[in-house]
């Protein structure tokens, strides 16, 4: 038999024009906050996919077979290993709902952040292998989580369509301007000096701040008002009833009674 609440939630979804329901989503902060985490995190993978094997050729001088080899066993391996263990762990703490596998979240996040950092200053293959291996692993495990959160942020009737504005973003925003971006970098920096190649990976993989910090920020007001909502239901039940609804509260009991 059809659930009417379910079928009422579609009829009112499907009575939303398309720009009621972006502007609607666009408004809701946590909403975008997260939407743009996981889309910073897939510019960076995208720009880590497409040129890290040019990189390692041109750059460190490496035959492409091994640079071939390397981004392969790197760029399959880390992301799914990181989504794994990412969902495994936010699992295992309740959920992305619990706090404490959002701060895991964001821990994770900053250390990933950090594992970037030498990715464009160091000039061994087998180095760069392992902090890309470390950044995309990190990058994965953060995502189950942030991904949770942002579905969280937006009623059940208005998951499908955030859903989908949140795909949008990912590719429009996040895997398509990456590998464009690194390669217009790459035009302009290209003078015969190998230290100035370095410059649009560096570029592509420091963007990895941005997103964290937006997820941070995203987290925080999360745990913020789920703070003040505990501080707020503590007063509450401690807060003596009023003779009034004492009163209300005895009739009610004494109407039910008879």
């Amino acid at each position: 038999m059809p659930d009417p609440e379910l079928e009422n939630q579609v009829i009112e979804e499907e009575e939303k024009t398309l720009k009621e329901l972006v502007t609607e989503l666009l408004g809701n902060t946590e909403f975008v906050l997260f939407m743009l985490t996981i889309t910073g995190v897939y510019y960076v993978v995208g720009g880590l996919l497409y040129w890290s094997s040019n990189y390692m050729i041109t750059v460190l001088s490496v035959s492409k077979s091994v640079a071939t080899t390397t981004v392969a066993i790197t760029c399959i391996t880390a992301p799914i290993a990181g989504v794994f263990v990412g969902a495994l762990v936010a699992s295992f703490h309740g959920g992305s709902s619990a706090p404490k596998a959002q701060v895991i979240a964001v821990v994770f996040g900053w250390v990933g952040v950090a594992c970037a950092l030498p990715v464009p200053l160091v000039s061994s293959v087998y180095y760069f292998a392992f902090f890309c291996w470390l950044c995309l692993f990190f990058g994965g495990f953060i995502v189950p989580t942030i991904l949770g959160m942002m579905l969280n942020a937006v009623p059940n009737k208005m998951k499908g369509s955030a859903n989908s504005i949140a795909q949008f973003s990912y590719n429009f925003l996040g895997f398509m301007p990456s590998p464009f971006v690194y390669g217009l970098l790459a035009e302009i920096t290209n003078d015969g000096n190998k230290q100035h190649s370095s410059i649009p990976l560096a570029v592509t993989v420091y963007m990895g701040f941005i997103p964290i910090i937006i997820g941070t920020i995203g987290v925080y007001r999360l745990q913020k008002r789920r703070q003040e909502r505990s501080a707020k239901h503590a007063e509450d039940d401690r807060a003596p009833h009023s003779p009034a609804n004492t009163q209300g509260e005895a009739a009610l009991h004494l109407s039910a009674t008879i």
